[in-house]
C-alpha cells in the first residue's frame, strides 16, 4: 500500500541467427538416410501467424524514474526525457490509428504516465491500455481515450487534491462537490459514488480524471476502476475515460480536445 491514502474496497479482480559453419554442415550430409531431431521455439511457432515483415508494436513501460521504449531508456531526471520519449514513440509501428498497451508500475508518477499519454495523442494513437497490478496483486487493465474532440458539458470530472480529497464537477464548469478525507486517506468509495450519481444525469459517454501533486498512478488507477467495476453499482454510463494532463481548477470549464 502506498503511504498517504487507504486502499480502495476492491475485490481482486532478438531471435540470433547463427550462420552455419561449413564443416558442421558437411557432417551434417554424411547420413542421409538418418533422421534428425526437429526442434521449434515459441517464437518460431508464433511467426506462422504474424508474417516476418509484419512489426511488432513498442513495449512501453512506466516508473517511477520515466520510462522505456523497447530497450531504450528514458530517465525522468532529465529535463529533455519527454521529448526524448515522444520522438522514440512516434518512430514506432502500430501506434497511429491504433490503441497502443503501456505497462505502469503502481509507484510511477502520474507526470510519467501523463508525459507517454501526451506522447501517444501526438503520435495519433486512438487510445492507451494502460496495465497495471491491483491492490490484490492481480492484472488490471484501464483504457484511456486520446484526442477526444467533444467533451459534453454535462460530462464529469474527478480531481484528486491535496491533502486526501476529491473534488467533482460538470466539465462544463460550476459548483464542486468536495469528498473529504477518508480514513485513513482518501474516500475512494465516496468518489465513485459522486460520480455514478451525476453520470446518471447526463448522457454523456465521456467522463474525466484528473489531479493535483505528484501523486502516484495507483491513486487514478484505482479509483477509475473501483468506479467502473461492477462492485459500485450498476453500470456506470460513460464508457469513455479521458485523463486530463494540463492542470485545472475545482469547478473550472473543461473544453473539448482537452
Amino acid at each position: 500500500m502506498e503511504p498517504g491514502y487507504a486502499r480502495p474496497p476492491m475485490k481482486p479482480s532478438c531471435r540470433l541467427l547463427c550462420p552455419c559453419v561449413a564443416a558442421l554442415a558437411l557432417l551434417g550430409c554424411d547420413r542421409p538416410d538418418t533422421p534428425r531431431a526437429s526442434t521449434r521455439s515459441a517464437s518460431a511457432a508464433t511467426s506462422t501467424s504474424r508474417p516476418a515483415s509484419d512489426p511488432l508494436p513498442p513495449v512501453i513501460r512506466v516508473g517511477v524514474r520515466g520510462c522505456t521504449v523497447d530497450d531504450a531508456e528514458f530517465d525522468g531526471v532529465t529535463l529533455e526525457w519527454q521529448g526524448r520519449a515522444a520522438a522514440a514513440i512516434a518512430s514506432k509501428p502500430h501506434v497511429a490509428g491504433e490503441r497502443v498497451a503501456i505497462d505502469a508500475a503502481r509507484n510511477a508518477r502520474i507526470p510519467n504516465v501523463e508525459a507517454v499519454l501526451v506522447a501517444l495523442a501526438n503520435a495519433k494513437a486512438t487510445s492507451a491500455l494502460i496495465r497495471t497490478p491491483t491492490v490484490n496483486g492481480a492484472r488490471g487493465e484501464l483504457t484511456v481515450t486520446l484526442n477526444e474532440d467533444t467533451i459534453p458539458a454535462c460530462s464529469v470530472v474527478v480531481k484528486a487534491e491535496p491533502r486526501f480529497t476529491f473534488a467533482v464537477w460538470r466539465a462544463g464548469g460550476g459548483e464542486e462537490q468536495v469528498i473529504a478525507r477518508g480514513k485513513p486517506g482518501f474516500d475512494f468509495r465516496g468518489a465513485a459514488d459522486a460520480l455514478r450519481r451525476r453520470a446518471a444525469r447526463c448522457d454523456s459517454l465521456v467522463w474525466v480524471l484528473a489531479e493535483e501533486g505528484s501523486f502516484p498512478w495507483s491513486l487514478l488507477f484505482d479509483l477509475a476502476t473501483l468506479a467502473t467495476s461492477d462492485d459500485a453499482g450498476p453500470p456506470l454510463h460513460p464508457t469513455e475515460l479521458v485523463l486530463l494532463t494540463h492542470a485545472v481548477a475545482r469547478g473550472e470549464r473543461v473544453p473539448s480536445g482537452s
